[in-house]
């Protein structure tokens, strides 16, 4: 299941450096006697990027209305 959702991810242009590698979450729907068409879910969290603040020349001015 892991290596199919690291091949989805791949097809998709999402590279591991972009994710949170060292820890995952599973989102089991079905009971765990369900044994067919049971609906699993499993998350990487997104690395976080620096956010840089805006320089005030890219604000644009206000508009008087």
């Amino acid at each position: 299941m892991a290596n199919q959702l690291y091949r989805d991810l791949y097809r998709n242009n999402v590279t591991v450096d972009e994710l949170v590698t060292d820890r995952m979450y599973v989102a089991g729907y079905d009971s765990p006697m369900k044994w067919w068409d049971r609906r699993n879910e499993v998350w990487f969290r997104q690395v976080e990027k620096e956010v840089l603040p805006r320089i005030e020349s890219e604000v644009p001015d206000k508009v008087n209305n």
